[in-house]
């Protein structure tokens, strides 16, 4: 707790909870739900889902999202290494949320692999049965292999962050 002039606030805390009481935490339910899958997933006030791989990357995918007068729906991160699986569980957990307008896939692959990235993409995107559409910032290793996988599925793409999130905000905004 800290005292500040407008008052007592809280700047630090942990909160345990008993499994037997989850129950009565169906919030903190969901969460785990998304921990299990291996991905870190906060919820927003926006319309355009964020996802990245690795917090910074994330992060400066929503800064973008901002920058360019947007409002990140999500934070979505699916770390370093996701695989095809990994892929195709975020893309299925922003395409069920229904605030989400616009999808904004940031990945620079070192660990991760630009073309395992375009392989869960076009098969979450043939199976989900909400169309939404998506930008991608696809570069890295593998990123030639990815990028033709995509051209190949008709799905667009971008390698500059900067222009990639500028094309989210625009699609979102031409949706209004």
């Amino acid at each position: 707790m800290v005292l500040t002039p407008d008052g007592l606030i809280v700047a630090d805390a942990k909160l345990v909870v008993e499994n037997d009481s989850l129950f009565r935490h169906q919030d903190l339910v969901e969460l785990l739900h998304y921990k299990k899958k291996g991905v870190d997933f906060v919820k927003l006030d926006g319309d355009i889902a964020v996802i990245g791989n690795g917090a910074g990357l994330t992060l400066t995918g929503m800064d973008m999202i901002k920058i360019n007068g947007g409002q990140p729906a999500t934070f979505l991160d699916i770390g370093g290494g996701a695989s095809e699986q990994t892929i195709m569980q975020a893309l299925n957990i922003v395409l069920n949320y229904d605030p989400v307008k616009v999808v904004f896939l940031n990945v620079l692959g070192g660990i991760t692999k630009a073309d395992d990235v375009a392989k869960g993409v076009i098969k979450a995107l043939e199976k989900s049965k909400r169309k939404v559409d998506i930008v991608i910032r696809l570069t890295g290793t593998n990123e030639e292999e990815g990028q033709r996988l995509l051209e190949e599925a008709g799905i667009p793409y971008e390698v500059s962050m900067e222009e990639a999130a500028k094309k989210a905000v625009e699609l979102r905004n031409s949706l209004a």
